[in-house]
């Protein structure tokens, strides 16, 4: 298992319209806004960009699904990462 870390990943930074230009994919849901964003770092420490669907859903947490979301192209290597080293 893997400790929180603090990583700032800013997708606009270097390059303009990168998010409108890739095709984002679920690799995973959560019911909490703290795992996703565990998950999430993980996964940006290991370079792969991702983002969060309904992160903000207010009072709703474990109402409405957090929807972990990476580029298409990154899903097969997210999707091992996570397999190794994060269970359901």
């Amino acid at each position: 298992m893997w400790e929180p870390v603090a990583i700032e990943f800013d997708f606009e930074i270097g390059s303009a319209g990168i998010m409108e230009d890739m095709d984002f994919v679920a690799v995973r849901t959560c019911q909490s806004h703290e795992e996703a964003t565990i998950i999430q770092n993980a996964l940006q420490q290991e370079g792969i960009p991702c983002t969060l669907d309904n992160d903000h859903q207010g009072g709703l947490t474990g109402v409405l699904a957090i929807r972990i979301l990476v580029p298409s192209e990154k899903k097969e290597e997210a999707d091992q990462f996570l397999a190794e080293h994060h269970s359901d």
